[in-house]
This record gives C-alpha cells, sequence and structure tokens, in this order.
C-alpha cells in the first residue's frame, strides 16, 4: 500500500489530483468560515450592558454535557463525510474521480454551512 502510494507521488498527474483536491478542501474550508463570519456580522447586534446584574438560573444555562455530545455528534458527521467521499471516488471510474471529489467537497462545505445555520 505504501509502495503503490510512493509510485503515485512520483506521477505528475497523480501529484495534480493530490494538490487539487487539498486546494479545494481548503477552498471550501475558508469559504465556509467566511460565510460564518459574515452571517455573524450581518445578524449580530450589540450587547446592552444591563443596569443590575442579572441572577442566573437553571433553565439559563446551557449545559455543557448537552454541547460537548452536539459538538462530538457534529465532528462525527464531519468525519463521514471523508469515508463517504472515499467510497464514492473509489466506486467511479478514474476519469471521473475529480468531479465526484469536487462534488463531495461541495456536499460538505454546504453540509458545514447548513449546520451551522
Amino acid at each position: 500500500m505504501l509502495a503503490r502510494l510512493r509510485a503515485r507521488l512520483r506521477d505528475p498527474e497523480w501529484r495534480r489530483y493530490g494538490y487539487l483536491l487539498v486546494a479545494g478542501k481548503v477552498l471550501g474550508l475558508a469559504a465556509l468560515f467566511g460565510a460564518i463570519m459574515l452571517i455573524a456580522e450581518i445578524l449580530g447586534h450589540p450587547v446592552e450592558a444591563a443596569d443590575a446584574p442579572k441572577v442566573l438560573t437553571g433553565s439559563d444555562v446551557v449545559n455543557p454535557l448537552n454541547t460537548v455530545w452536539t459538538l462530538l455528534a457534529a465532528f462525527l458527521v464531519f468525519g463521514m463525510q471523508v469515508g463517504f467521499t472515499m467510497l464514492e471516488a473509489g466506486f467511479c471510474r478514474s476519469r471521473e474521480t475529480v468531479n465526484v471529489l469536487m462534488e463531495c467537497i461541495v456536499d460538505t462545505c454546504l453540509c458545514g454551512i447548513l449546520f451551522y445555520a
């Protein structure tokens, strides 16, 4: 397996596919974070200081365990997207691999934006 990877890394066409995949991932993540920051800037409103400090009750505080579970589930689904991408790339012909990988990258970015929304 490593010998095959080394042989493919010597091939300029395979290196180009690898660079394209990494560039697409980086570009997608940059677009995702940019969209998140833009949406937060548009929808955000300034926090005004209250005259008296507010007393917090149990229902006002977000349960940290719920937050950890939600984030863990989101990271697992995001990691599942990588596995699904490799599965789809393995089932298609070699000439269609780049198209399938780009489709999955766009799908991953869209899912990230929709999760944030």
